[in-house]
């Protein structure tokens, strides 16, 4: 069985459980910024606060931040 850890926030997390639940993916949702629990998510989420999303000055297009991302 698939299944995915997470903090439970966020807008779209209803969406996001529903779709879970058609593809069989059980969700395990985590106190939100448990570092304890969830460390090496915080650190990267973290990380790409830091290096990325704040020096980032190119368009707002998925595939323009996965390039960036390389």
């Amino acid at each position: 069985m698939k299944s995915i850890h997470l903090d439970g926030g966020g807008e779209f997390y209803a969406d996001f459980e529903l779709a879970c639940k058609e593809y069989w993916i059980k969700l395990f949702c985590l106190p939100t910024r448990s570092l304890k629990l969830n460390e090496v998510v915080e650190r990267l989420n973290r990380t790409y606060r830091e290096e990325l999303c704040e020096r980032y000055e190119g368009e707002a297009n998925l595939g323009e931040v996965w390039r960036e991302l390389k």
